[in-house]
């Protein structure tokens, strides 16, 4: 938004663009019982007599620290269909049937195509503010986390979902956040953002050292899917199933991946939109 930052009423202090990713966690519960069978082994051990506590009472959920290993995959913009295979792989595994390979194949050619339809519709409409289109580079952000460096490296082992936790898929849609130099300056950014831009869930904070104006909208676009929990992949392959038959958790992750695809998209015309609305409105 250089709009904002160009302007003396506005600096804007943090936003995302929005992200796809595969978030790990630890819960309290969850490491309280891995910090009892550690303290139950170091008692167990000849000539220990004290046992040193690491309680995470009150922490709540863990967000990288000790074993929890936070952001697994982060990319800010829609995934390729071959990003999107590399989930599937890791989570799923290999394709196993004849079936699940032909899945494979045509999921990754359907986003390759929907790829190229997008940023064509976008090349078209690129000099346009507020067309109502996606703009190119939607596909291009940056994408990072331990899965991609093992998906980058051919050397590489495969990733390896955490056996402990909770991994969720994750869609969060674009927020930002602008100090105002004035009441009014906020009200109009807010007009700007709420009524016109469609973010409903934007607000501003009561007067104090700063003014501050939040712009996000959560309806529709939000999303947070389980897909491991307590350590359990519901992703992969029933255990002692036979590899002739086709794992229809691998046809839900493509799902849940089309969607997280899909509600970024309608974020990035989103985004558009509100663009066009701020510059109309602020000078």
């Amino acid at each position: 938004m250089d709009v904002l930052n160009g302007s003396a009423d506005y600096i804007t202090t943090s936003s995302c663009s929005g992200r796809i990713a595969l978030f790990h966690s630890i819960s309290e519960t969850e490491e309280g019982e891995g910090e009892e069978l550690h303290r139950g082994a170091a008692a167990a051990a000849p000539g220990n007599d004290s046992i040193t506590s690491t309680s995470t009472r009150g922490r709540g959920m863990k967000r990288g620290a000790q074993e929890a290993l936070g952001w697994l995959f982060v990319k800010h913009g829609a995934l390729t269909g071959a990003e999107m295979q590399s989930i599937v792989l890791a989570l799923s595994g290999p394709a196993r049937t004849p079936e699940e390979a032909a899945l494979d194949d045509a999921q990754v050619s359907r986003w390759r195509a929907r790829q190229a339809a997008v940023e064509r519709e976008g090349a078209l409409a690129q000099h346009t503010a507020d067309s109502g289109v996606v703009r190119v580079g939607a596909f291009t952000g940056e994408v990072e986390g331990p899965l991609a460096d093992a998906g980058a490296a051919a050397e590489h082992p495969r990733f390896q979902p955490p056996a402990r936790g909770t991994v969720c898929l994750k869609m969060e849609p674009f927020v930002m956040h602008v100090e105002c130099r004035t009441m009014a300056a906020a009200k109009e950014l807010l007009t700007a953002a709420a009524t016109e831009g469609g973010y409903r869930n934007s607000g501003v904070t009561p007067p104090g050292k700063k003014i501050m104006c939040g712009i996000r909208c959560t309806t529709g676009l939000g999303m947070e899917v389980p897909l491991v929990m307590s350590g359990c992949n519901y992703m992969a392959r029933a255990s002692g199933e036979a590899a002739s038959v086709t794992n229809p958790n691998r046809l839900y992750l493509w799902h849940l991946l089309d969607l997280a695809n899909e509600k970024m998209l309608a974020n990035e015309k989103r985004t558009d939109r509100l663009e066009g609305a701020v510059k109309r409105r602020i000078k």
